[in-house]
């Protein structure tokens, strides 16, 4: 049983040698060579390799000679809007409780004992009149 190298029996090449350097400088040249009308982002770039089944060259052909021959949305599915996650100085929040969520703490009284035991205060029941 030959089971093989990774990449071997599937879509996705193998590359010899340190794959960080191979994803550096894949990402570094889809930086440089970034056509498209839309901001360059990592994840865009990204999302053109797996497009192109993880085979760098390939990837970079689709954005150098073609930028425009794939669908954008759906091969990189940028968001719609932007995500406005900021607070402005003038910004109000939505309604705020006033009361506290939970009540607040109490003190229990706890008795330490010459022994170590713990003797915890107990509500006294008078029995005989209830």
């Amino acid at each position: 049983d030959d089971e093989g190298g990774p990449g071997e029996g599937t879509d996705i090449p193998f590359y010899e040698g340190d794959h960080h350097q191979a994803l550096s400088s894949y990402l570094s040249s889809a930086k440089r060579n970034w056509l498209l009308n839309v901001p360059y982002y990592d994840e865009f770039a990204l999302s053109v390799l797996r497009f192109a089944k993880y085979d760098i060259e390939r990837a970079l052909a689709i954005l150098i000679q073609t930028p425009n021959a794939f669908n954008f949305d759906a091969v990189c599915q940028p968001p719609l809007r932007p995500y406005p996650n900021k607070w402005h100085p003038k910004d109000v929040r939505e309604h705020m409780r006033q009361i506290p969520p939970f009540p607040p703490l109490r003190e229990r009284k706890v008795r330490v004992t010459a022994d170590g035991r713990e003797l915890r205060d107990r509500k006294r029941v008078d029995y005989a009149r209830s």
